[in-house]
């Protein structure tokens, strides 16, 4: 190991770090990583092997350079990649008009990714991991995919583009979510399912197609403590297809309409899963 002349770091000397890459302080980075682009990496952070984030295979012109910030405190396992352009993007590799902003990819705080997670350029906007959030080994997240903060995907997890999962939502083994659709916050996706349609926030769903098992009783356990009076309330919500009047229902039923009604998503709400 060699310490970097970015700062106190401990680089392998099989590493390939560009020149316009951009390392904070506390950071271990393995043998054969390779960091190409513009990437900022924030503090104490660790590599394992074979991680590759390339910023550099994107766009034609200035205004599409790829971004991909790293925040602290993260871990990215052997194998992992970041930045790799979708087949979307290869579709539209001579685009010549300017994006309206420039492509991202950020991964925030105390994230996890085990091993070999890929994890795709956008398309228009953002690719985002958020803060606490934890993907498990062979997972996919397509372009313009949201992962809100403290959520948990299992591994073999596939999302399509577009998609955005709520904060606190677990996502079983190998789950598949078809692009543009939206998991609401503290939601459970049972493992092998196939989700077609949003998933309203604290929901249990299970199947190929997916279908509503109920509450998510220990999710909510989890996050705002054992109640029978809130898990009632957001059975209530559920069955109305809006909050309640509740402060955590409200707060949940909020996230769960900014995230279907963000520009990832263009598809209605499923107000009620009787009703398909």
């Amino acid at each position: 190991m060699k310490e970097s002349r970015l700062g106190a770091n401990l680089i392998h000397p099989s590493a390939v770090v560009g020149p316009e890459v951009r390392i904070s302080e506390g950071n271990q980075i393995g043998p054969n990583v390779v960091l190409l682009g513009r990437i900022d990496i924030g503090c104490r952070n660790y590599l394992a092997p074979g991680v590759t984030i390339d910023a550099t295979a994107f766009g034609l012109l200035e205004s599409q350079h790829l971004v991909v910030t790293i925040g602290d405190d993260n871990y990215l396992g052997n194998g992992v990649s970041l930045g790799a352009p979708s087949r979307q993007r290869f579709a539209d590799q001579h685009r010549t008009e300017p994006l309206t902003v420039r492509p991202e990819v950020v991964i925030g705080n105390h994230v996890i990714m085990h091993d070999f997670v890929t994890v795709h350029a956008p398309v228009v906007w953002r690719t985002e991991v958020s803060d606490g959030a934890v993907v498990g080994a062979h997972s996919h997240v397509s372009h313009d995919c949201l992962i809100m903060a403290h959520s948990i995907l299992a591994a073999g997890t596939l999302l399509g583009g577009y998609c955005a999962i709520g904060s606190n939502s677990t996502l079983g083994l190998g789950v598949r979510v078809h692009p543009r659709v939206a998991v609401g916050p503290v939601s459970m996706v049972g493992a092998g399912a196939v989700v077609l349609e949003h998933v309203p926030p604290a929901a249990t769903v299970a199947g190929s197609p997916a279908r509503l098992l109920g509450i998510n009783e220990r999710g909510l356990t989890r996050v705002y403590g054992a109640s029978d009076s809130l898990a009632e309330s957001f059975r209530d919500a559920l069955d109305a297809g809006s909050d309640n009047g509740s402060a955590q229902t409200e707060s949940a039923w909020k996230e769960f309409g900014d995230l279907i009604n963000s520009p990832r998503h263009q598809r209605s709400l499923l107000t009620r899963w009787a009703d398909e």
